[in-house]
């Protein structure tokens, strides 16, 4: 028997887990000297979709601060790998706690 989300799931979406709508600020650093800035357009607990002003190599890693909604001061920090990007719209995977990122190896 399936359950009602299975059911409304669009058979060509390969998300593991359902994504929201959604729009925070993201402030990223490509594990380099560069710094940038963009929004997120929707999260879920595997990744999110963020809309950028550059356009990064898949495989990329990144570490983000991603801030709450209403309180830019509070903020979460996240390791990422770029996985996809259309049109500076960039698919972010996050990374599993713990994950070192090539600056700390």
């Amino acid at each position: 028997m399936q359950d009602d989300d299975a059911k409304d799931k669009d058979p060509r979406d390969r998300r593991r887990s359902y994504r929201f709508p959604d729009s925070r600020r993201v402030y990223f650093r490509i594990l380099r000297p560069l710094i940038g800035e963009g929004f997120t357009q929707n999260m879920s607990e595997d990744g999110c979709c963020i809309l950028l002003s550059e356009e990064l190599p898949l495989g990329t890693i990144i570490e983000l601060l991603i801030s709450e909604p209403e309180d830019d001061a509070k903020q979460y920090k996240i390791l990422g790998k770029v996985v996809w990007q259309t049109n500076f719209l960039t698919g972010i995977e996050f990374l599993p706690a713990g994950t070192e990122s090539a600056e700390s190896a």
